[in-house]
């Protein structure tokens, strides 16, 4: 049995420099392509009276961000506008993301919808569901 290694090296060699074989593109065109659509990332924390929803945003303002409440549904969307740059450069490296964002988190009768308050500060998100007084526990006396 013949075992067949592939050549993984992707540093350049004297003939593609010279004789212009493109290494580079050949090893960015496998990164992965632009995403046009997008969940940011969320952390939610239980506290006595209420939940506390965290967003992380980075690079957006507060006018970028539209929060809307719809039977029970809390939706937060907005987008992230693409970085702008001249005809003819090429991009070798592109982590940052653009393109539509949304979340959809489902509220239980559990919250007081009328109180719900949000905040944004240096690129994070804080989203406050009160707890209602139908949401607290309560010891039940036996008759």
């Amino acid at each position: 049995m013949t075992t067949i290694k592939k050549n993984r090296n992707l540093s350049p060699t004297l003939n593609d420099v010279f004789f212009g074989n493109n290494w580079m593109d050949q090893f960015f065109d496998h990164a992965s392509p632009e995403m046009n659509h997008f969940k940011p990332d969320a952390n939610i924390l239980e506290k006595e009276t209420h939940f506390l929803i965290t967003m992380a945003l980075p690079g957006l303002t507060k006018k970028d961000i539209k929060l809307d409440l719809i039977e029970n549904k809390l939706s937060v969307s907005g987008e992230y506008q693409k970085e702008e740059h001249q005809e003819g450069d090429r991009f070798v490296s592109r982590e940052i993301r653009s393109g539509s964002f949304h979340r959809e988190f489902k509220l239980g009768n559990h919250i007081d919808t009328e109180m719900i308050d949000a905040t944004f500060k240096d690129g994070l998100l804080h989203i406050t569901l009160p707890k209602s007084a139908k949401a607290s526990p309560k010891t039940i006396s036996i008759k």
